[in-house]
């Protein structure tokens, strides 16, 4: 069985790959439980002074799935609230690493796996890349700092307008608002994040980590943000829709 998750290393630089692609990386408990495991041995280690943050297959995540849900459609209520209090987890996690982060966005990003994206420090994207909310249609409140990181990074107006349309966000957009550095042609895009990571991890680790840690200044509000996110998801879960969903 393949791992959920390749970790390589070279020199000081490492890269976390998601490695579900046949599920596009869906964010199942088990996923990111391993997620949470690889970012805490790198935070121990001390050896990794970047780390690129990428994805296998057509999508870098797509979310949360219906067929994981179905799994679990007898206690859907606790495995959700277990499932979200982990993505956030995640989320902290990759924000709290005292290392830069690159995050490598080469296709889909769907609903909460946002999260991912909105928690590294240098954001590259391929030109197929695309940001989609929750469809709101189906009543599900979004997660993963649609609200609680998005607006901060490209405008309350803009998330507004994302989020209560369900509009996608485009790789060209994502550069344009400031979601992302960089829009990289073809499969030129891992090579450039490589590029960039082999040039930060020649700078000094200390300095690295106060910057890191002084840009993201205050996690604690970050996470009653994102507690408060959750909260309305779990508040709002329309379950007999969901279990509907699950049985078509």
């Amino acid at each position: 069985m393949e791992p959920l998750i390749v970790m390589k290393t070279e020199g000081a630089v490492g890269e976390l790959i998601l490695n579900q692609p046949e599920s596009h990386n869906s964010l199942t408990l088990r996923f990111l439980e391993a997620i949470a495991a690889a970012l805490d041995d790198i935070a121990k280690g001390g050896d990794i002074h970047v780390l690129m943050f990428t994805a296998k297959g057509r999508s870098f995540s797509t979310g949360f799935s219906l067929g994981d849900f179905a799994q679990h459609r007898n206690d859907l209520e606790i495995y959700l609230s277990r499932l979200t209090e982990l993505l956030n987890k995640v989320v902290l996690q990759i924000i709290s690493l005292p290392v830069p982060i690159i995050a490598v966005v080469h296709d889909v990003v769907s609903d909460g796996a946002l999260g991912l994206v909105l928690a590294g420090d240098i954001v590259l994207v391929a030109p197929q890349a695309s940001f989609i909310p929750f469809d709101n249609l189906n009543g599900i409140s979004p997660i993963g700092g649609w609200t609680a990181l998005l607006p901060e990074i490209i405008g309350r107006k803009r998330a507004a307008e994302a989020l209560m349309r369900n509009k996608p966000i485009s790789a060209s957009l994502a550069l344009k608002w400031g979601l992302a550095n960089a829009l990289i042609s073809g499969d030129h895009v891992h090579k450039k994040a490589k590029k960039i990571a082999r040039e930060i991890a020649k700078k000094d680790a200390g300095i690295l980590r106060s910057s890191k840690r002084l840009l993201w200044h205050d996690i604690e509000e970050l996470a009653r943000r994102l507690e408060e996110e959750r909260r309305e998801f779990l508040e709002g879960l329309p379950k007999e829709r969901l279990l509907k969903d699950i049985e078509k």
